[in-house]
């Protein structure tokens, strides 16, 4: 396919001089009747908008080569945006509201920049000539009608955007329906589409989960040849599959899980010894179902994750392999990798193994009946399990303490869960809960993820890691002088030591949320890469995933290789892992990062549905960040974030950026995060996801 961006690549190259369009196809091998329409379309559409220009009778080339850079947009919510240059090093572009013109986030684009004052600097600003290619080729928005004209806003947008409707087959769509928009990829069509799927009347809550399925490409049923190979599967596991596996069947072993949970792939047993603790971590052994070069590999592959959305989950694995041969179900045999783990009294590592099991959950335990029983609350459970619990809690104590001594860092970040009233509609939300056996669990995973990639490590084997990078100097220097004006600093020099003293000093006090966002934005993403490079964050030399591998496919990987290369299985024709690392790595961590927007998303869109009918109702919350544009303040009755702007603030006001504050009345009066304010609620936009504020106090 010839396309703008290829036809500027080619003009871009090192001794490309100006020919006329007939040469310049013959140059770029283009002999295909089709092709050579494209091109003539593609080159007028350039020349149309001053990229391309001609040359008397020299030909074609690029108006000013210099001037012109290719690279991703970054759209922000006020519709300004900056581009990231892909073909030179050097700072990303400002592209102002009014130049970003038919450009989505994350599109890759071709940008005609220059040097304008902004903030008393010449800085270099750009202007979009092109989109070069779509990231999303499908959006969901509402259908709007204007006079005869039918168009749609997509979704999530704060700047304008229409999506001009070149198909007016709407199937069947009424004026003020969300709908799924298949965008065109013609040249010069710009931003137009064709309705692909109506999803319902915007303001039924029913179409909440399918829009954000849609928008953000989530994947839903399972191909035909997954469900056949899945359906040739056993209902039960044989006994012969419990041939050259460490019988483990006779040691107390629970599971411990939220409520809702439907699948359960990690177990664990303990017991005290003379000198210390002999704990197991025991985790589905899904690699002896899901093999390399299988379809239901390469569909996990391609999904390389669980998503978990309210009232709806989409799965890595089909269902008999999630909720029945790998669920670790009470009283059942199921095949599992153990970590066998020996530690001191001390809870210092010993030493451990990591083995081909098979074991048989005793109990099937919740997070509430667990911390029951350790809190010594009056339980049915049997001695023995309540005995184990309390152990655990106690050990897992020791490993935490160990672990911040050695420079661990741990936020004050829950996750928001939904309440729901008798007739499933959402009535608020409440952070998630974060007790000792959540914890208890957490340190149990953690210790054996640590013991597996140093097992892997140790041998050489290439495997996915977990990797944290040491945050930015600059960002970290940011970081100390925020704390250092809210009367938090500390004077060590170690990083570690320094951020751990900011969280304890504010944990539990008003700026706990704040402070822990703002190290948050301080630090590196973590991500998955096929070297290891430590974890930041755990104060892990050496961390990868294998405790999860029914919802995460770089666990199923880690499962794998050290399968195939150290725990007694032989493939026949040996897969070639180091050409796939890298890809599974990449793809693994963008789908992270892709499920956890999508989470985020729905939650918002249902608690702003829960406060529509609560415009002008004055409630409380806490700035949990500020921007030069206003600030953004999470609710205390309902844990959603609302903009209050600068416009709707009398005066003038300044940013600080390293200060995270605005100041204004000549410094008689300031917002910094972390404070806490009475405002108002002036404005609800679910469908571009926005809550507006007006400041009361």
């Amino acid at each position: 396919m010839i396309d703008a961006r290829t036809v500027i690549h080619f003009m871009s190259r090192k001794g490309y001089h100006p020919v006329p369009l007939r040469t310049l196809a013959k140059q770029m091998h283009v002999v295909d009747e089709d092709e050579r329409h494209e091109l003539d379309a593609v080159v007028a559409e350039l020349e149309a908008e001053g990229v391309i220009r001609r040359r008397g009778k020299k030909g074609l080339s690029l108006a000013r080569p210099q001037s012109f850079v290719t690279g991703v947009i970054d759209v922000k919510k006020r519709g300004f945006a900056f581009v990231r240059p892909a073909d030179r090093e050097g700072d990303d572009v400002y592209v102002g509201p009014d130049d970003v013109g038919q450009a989505l986030d994350g599109d890759l684009v071709l940008v005609e920049t220059s040097k304008r004052p902004r903030r008393g600097k010449m800085l270099e600003s750009g202007k979009v000539m092109q989109v070069l290619e779509r990231r999303r080729t499908k959006l969901v928005g509402t259908l709007k009608t204007w006079r005869k004209r039918r168009y749609v806003v997509p979704d999530g947008m704060s700047f304008a955007a229409e999506i001009g409707l070149y198909d007016k087959n709407t199937r069947g769509a009424s004026e003020g329906d969300k709908v799924l928009v298949e965008l065109s990829r013609r040249p010069g069509a710009g931003l137009t589409g064709r309705i692909v799927e109506v999803f319902g009347d915007a303001s039924d809550p029913s179409v909440d989960i399918p829009m954000i399925i849609a928008e953000f490409n989530l994947p839903t049923a399972f191909p035909d040849e997954v469900a056949d190979e899945v359906s040739r599967l056993p209902e039960k596991v044989p006994a012969k599959d419990f041939k050259g596996r460490v019988d483990l069947r006779r040691e107390l072993t629970v599971t411990i899980d939220p409520e809702s949970a439907q699948d359960f792939d990690d177990a664990i047993s303990l017991t005290r010894t003379r000198n210390g603790w002999k704990l197991g971590v025991h985790i589905a052994d899904v690699s002896h179902y899901v093999r390399p070069r299988s379809a239901v590999w390469d569909e996990a592959a391609r999904r390389t994750t669980s998503i978990y959305l309210p009232t709806c989950t989409i799965p890595m694995l089909p269902e008999k392999l999630s909720n029945n041969l790998c669920s670790l179900r009470p009283r059942e045999n199921r095949l599992t990798l153990s970590a066998l783990i020996e530690l001191d009294a001390h809870a210092n590592l010993k030493g451990f193994r990591i083995v081909r099991s098979v074991i048989r959950s005793a109990k099937r335990l919740t997070y509430r009946e667990a911390l029951a029983a350790i809190t010594g609350k009056k339980t049915k459970l049997p001695g023995e399990i309540v005995k184990l619990l309390k152990n655990a809690a106690r050990l897992a104590g020791l490993r935490n303490k160990l672990r911040m001594d050695r420079g661990a860092l741990e936020l004050d970040m829950p996750d928001v869960e939904l309440d729901y009233d008798e007739e499933g509609h959402v009535a608020g939300a409440h952070p998630a809960e974060r007790d000792v056996a959540h914890g208890m669990i957490e340190e149990c995973m953690l210790l054996a993820n640590e013991c597996v990639a140093a097992f892997a490590e140790e041998r050489g084997r290439k495997i996915i890691h977990r990797v944290h990078g040491s945050p930015d100097a600059e960002k970290l220097g940011d970081l100390f002088f925020f704390a250092k004006t809210l009367g938090l600093s500390s004077g060590s020099r170690d990083s570690r030591r320094a951020i751990q003293h900011i969280i304890a000093a504010a944990r539990g006090g008003p700026l706990s949320h704040a402070v822990s966002l703002v190290i948050l934005k301080s630090m590196q993403h973590a991500e998955y890469l096929p070297e290891s490079g430590g974890h930041y964050a755990l104060a892990a030399e050496d961390y990868c995933h294998f405790t999860s591998p029914i919802r995460r496919f770089p666990d199923l990987v880690v499962h794998s290789v050290l399968k195939e290369f150290d725990l007694g299985r032989r493939e026949r024709r040996p897969f070639d892992w180091s050409s796939r690392l890298e890809t599974y790595c990449r793809d693994a961590s963008a789908m992270e990062v892709t499920a956890e927007r999508a989470e985020r998303e729905v939650v918002k869109v249902k608690l702003l549905r829960f406060l529509s009918d609560r415009i002008g109702e004055v409630m409380h919350g806490v700035v949990v960040s500020v921007e030069e544009f206003g600030a953004f303040v999470e609710l205390e009755e309902v844990p959603v974030d609302g903009l209050i702007a600068v416009r709707n603030l009398p005066g003038h006001y300044e940013h600080d950026r390293r200060g995270h504050t605005l100041t204004g009345n000549r410094g008689r009066f300031r917002l910094r995060l972390g404070d806490r304010v009475q405002v108002a609620i002036t404005s609800i936009d679910p469908a571009r996801r926005e809550l507006d504020l007006r400041l009361i106090s």
